[in-house]
């Protein structure tokens, strides 16, 4: 029964002869499908639907990735029905090869998936998202890592960890500014959500690090200093004259 119905889409542990592949009574029967990807594939997570009865026939299995093995079972075990596999390491190829060794053994395989994510993907179960520095970068599909770095607002080794509380931008390198209400900054840009605090104003970053500019005070830098003694500039947050006390 040809290789291609390990391939065909019925993932099912009934026996047909319509949906599973299945060898002769031979020496070592390997089955071997090309995955047809442009590059290499990082392969860590297989699945393997196989034939109910006689289970005893799969024992020593062995599943390889390109000519490293992935897993494999003694030869007094074997997996079960429905297998999930984790390759004791991940492995990068361009095959994946399923094989019992032995003489006069049999090789019975009713569906076997191979998981691998999508670009801009990873984890076993490819459902968290890359965020890497550079849009161009795609991160590794076992681990998360982006050769680039991480987007702004997120560090660690797979770029997950949203920074911690007051800090901002690419590492997490950047301190908030004066944000209105004491509420933390945007940890992508640092932008205050609800503008600036009194005595404070936007600056390029607009992450409310500048002062407001002498004479001017409050919410916005929108008020100005009154007549203060000796022309002193107010207090930018509160408008109030500097007090000086001289000995």
């Amino acid at each position: 029964m040809g290789a291609d119905r390990g391939v065909d889409g019925s993932a099912t542990t009934a026996f047909s002869t319509s949906t599973c592949t299945h060898t002769k009574n031979e020496t070592n029967p390997t089955w071997t499908v090309n995955l047809n990807t442009s590059v290499p594939e990082k392969i860590q997570h297989i699945r393997l639907y196989l034939r109910e009865a006689n289970l005893d026939r799969n024992n020593g299995m062995e599943i390889l990735v390109g000519s490293q093995m992935c897993y494999n079972w003694s030869s007094t075990e074997h997996p079960p029905p429905i297998a999930n596999v984790t390759c004791r390491q991940p492995l990068t190829g361009t095959t994946v090869t399923i094989r019992i060794p032995g003489s006069l053994k049999f090789l019975t395989l009713c569906e076997v998936q191979i998981f691998v994510c999508s670009g801009g993907w990873f984890s076993e179960d490819c459902d968290k998202q890359c965020r890497c520095l550079k849009s161009n970068d795609v991160c590794d599909k076992i681990t998360g890592r982006c050769s680039s770095g991480c987007f702004p607002g997120y560090h660690g080794v797979d770029c997950q960890t949203v920074c911690p509380d007051g800090f901002f931008g690419i590492n997490c390198a950047s301190v908030c500014g004066n944000c209105l209400g004491g509420v933390i900054c945007e940890k992508t840009s640092g932008a205050c959500p609800g503008g600036c605090a009194a005595g404070w104003m936007n600056d390029d970053t607009k992450s409310c690090r500048q002062p407001c500019p002498d004479g001017s005070c409050g919410i916005n830098c929108a008020s100005q200093c009154g007549n203060c003694v000796n022309g002193v500039s107010c207090d930018k947050t509160t408008g109030l004259g500097v007090l000086y006390h001289y000995d």
